[in-house]
């Protein structure tokens, strides 16, 4: 009799273990709050990229797969070049060029090629500092660089020379006498072996409209951080200029701007982009860099609010939908694994077209993968997104986490007797 009690036991843990069904879900933190959008907001979002109909829900396994990381963490971009527009003229009187190193890659990318821009060759390029010409020790042309997958213009050309920190001259004397005033061209200039590294990192890479974008910036070198002037702006996807951006130092030594004045846009055209140029004087060096970062920008027109069940192994998510469209949900359900660690077991994924107005979209609770894994709870599931599939943008991306809790102890001896 005991053996058969001992046994219930045993089958009732398992149970109360692996049956999802028997669990309340209770939210880690309550959702952050978002506005949804307007109709005004759509004006600029293309007519929808998505008219598929059909629900679908499905589920992958992530079981023996790396821990998962915050998908949402700053991205940071590092430069040691920056670029100069200039015209035939300012090259036929010689255009200054700070270096601070003792290698210097110059590019001349014509941003109207004409038939006289087009025979630029070495002979034309003459490259000189204080008072001496610097020997070209590589030329390239536009055919040379797209060989070794550069993304350049046609007829680009590029030039690598042995430099001393200080100001260099770049002229092209005798292209110029056929070159037109209105040829003009981007300089750019990259050194590999400088010291002067200026960092770019943005706070998040997702952000929702009209949230504080911070964006911290610092010219780094052997002695550390730099003084220096800053400048820059963001751009939308189809590459229109949105907002200034005020860099200020902070205490530690670093430079920060921020903005809340941007609202969603289709990514059918590509990411938000930030753009900066910096300068400084670092004991009489002059040091400039250009660095730019990308990042993507929600646009609420839903959101996941606080309503939810677990029910025949599903978790069911209330979204308020502002704008009907085809929608798609995604979490990680992760368990507790035999070294007490949090691991993942399955990548959960639902889609579906919503009407505007009060909605849900429900997620499978694979118990297959949960018996395979042997993860016990509390089992949760996090990193949850929710997408706009008909306009092909990111709607709202969780910090909050959904715990599911059993909905009584397991039973003991005691509960048998």
């Amino acid at each position: 009799m005991k053996l058969i009690k001992n046994i219930t036991i045993l089958s009732l843990l398992s149970l109360s273990t692996l049956s999802l069904a028997q669990y309340t879900p209770e939210w880690t933190e309550s959702p952050q709050e978002i506005d949804l959008v307007d109709s005004q907001s759509l004006k600029s979002i293309s007519d929808p990229a998505n008219t598929e109909q059909k629900s679908v829900n499905f589920h992958f396994s992530l079981l023996g797969s790396e821990p998962l990381i915050d998908n949402n963490q700053g991205y940071l971009a590092e430069s040691k070049q920056y670029w100069l527009n200039t015209d035939a003229q300012k090259l036929k009187q010689g255009l200054q060029l700070p270096v601070t190193s003792d290698l210097a890659v110059i590019r001349i990318n014509p941003l109207n090629p004409s038939k006289s821009s087009q025979a630029l060759n070495q002979q034309d390029i003459v490259v000189t500092q204080f008072d001496q010409n610097l020997s070209v020790d590589v030329f390239a042309n536009s055919e040379q660089l797209k060989a070794t997958g550069m993304p350049v213009s046609d007829h680009t050309v590029a030039l690598e020379v042995q430099t001393q920190p200080g100001m260099l001259t770049l002229s092209m004397p005798t292209a110029t006498k056929s070159l037109t005033k209105d040829d003009t061209f981007v300089v750019h200039v990259f050194e590999p072996n400088s010291e002067y590294v200026l960092q770019l990192k943005t706070s998040q890479q997702q952000y929702a409209a009209h949230q504080v974008v911070k964006i911290n910036s610092q010219l780094l070198s052997h002695q550390g951080n730099n003084d220096m002037t800053m400048t820059g702006y963001i751009s939308q996807p189809n590459g229109e200029k949105v907002a200034d951006l005020n860099f200020q130092p902070n205490k530690n030594g670093d430079y920060q701007a921020s903005t809340d004045q941007l609202t969603g846009q289709s990514l059918a055209h590509g990411l938000w982009e930030v753009h900066t140029v910096a300068s400084s004087d670092i004991n009489g060096l002059k040091v400039m860099r250009d660095v730019s970062s990308a990042f993507v920008l929600s646009l609420p027109t839903a959101r996941i609010n606080q309503q939810m069940t677990v029910q025949n192994h599903t978790l069911k998510l209330g979204l308020d939908v502002a704008v009907a469209g085809r929608y798609e949900v995604s979490g990680v359900l992760s368990g507790i694994n035999a070294q007490g660690e949090k691991q993942a077991i399955a990548m959960l994924m639902s889609a579906a077209q919503l009407n505007k107005g009060q909605a849900d979209l429900t997620l499978d609770l694979p118990q297959d993968l949960i018996r395979q894994s042997g993860f016990t709870g509390p089992f949760v599931v996090d990193h949850i997104n929710l997408k706009n599939q008909s306009l092909m943008v990111p709607v709202q991306q969780l910090s909050a986490g959904i715990q599911l809790m059993p909905l009584r102890k397991p039973m003991n001896q005691d509960d048998l007797r």
